[in-house]
């Protein structure tokens, strides 16, 4: 994994309980972080997410808890002042329904806990070395949901243009 200086990246952590703050904060300032926003609950969190510059989001979250509001909110094209940053997810529901539900609300990455240094450095790392180009819908802001690459050898039958021709005859059938 690559070293990298995150001394100058403000993160904001969204977490209530005051063991996991502590926890979190040391492994940050492990990495360097230098500048790190602890929020206690969605409010508190999303009233610093607007009147501040941060770089990255590293939040607990629940299905039906607060923090599925912040992701909302965060990823609100229309009311956020950074729809785009990353978003890190820790969380004890891990089964795929709730990854899958967090990854529908915008989040970049997701740790399921129990975590450790070195899970939280390669998610980090992955944001910084993987990013993901954002899709922009109707009902959906956040990070292309499609992580894996693969080359297609089949018949490509997508075309940039129509060929006016083609119509014609599929016309005339």
């Amino acid at each position: 994994m690559e070293a990298y200086n995150l001394t100058d990246i403000e993160i904001l952590v969204i977490e209530h309980n005051p063991f996991m703050q502590r926890l979190l904060t040391g492994i940050l300032r492990e990495f360097q972080f230098r500048k790190i926003q602890m929020a206690t609950d969605s409010e508190e969190a999303i009233h610093y997410f607007q009147h501040n510059t941060v770089d990255m989001i590293f939040s607990n979250w629940g299905p039906n808890s607060d923090e599925a509001i912040v992701l909302k909110k965060i990823r609100d094209i229309k009311e956020s002042v950074n729809p785009y940053v990353p978003i890190i997810i820790f969380s004890t529901f891990s089964e795929e329904k709730y990854v899958k539900l967090a990854r529908d609300l915008g989040m970049n990455e997701y740790l399921a806990l129990p975590i450790s240094p070195g899970s939280i450095y390669r998610h980090i790392c992955n944001i910084i070395e993987n990013p993901r180009a954002f899709v922009e819908s109707e009902h959906f802001l956040g990070p292309d949901r499609r992580r894996s690459k693969f080359e297609y050898n089949g018949e490509e039958r997508r075309k940039d243009e129509p060929d006016p021709e083609e119509g014609n005859e599929a016309l005339s059938k």
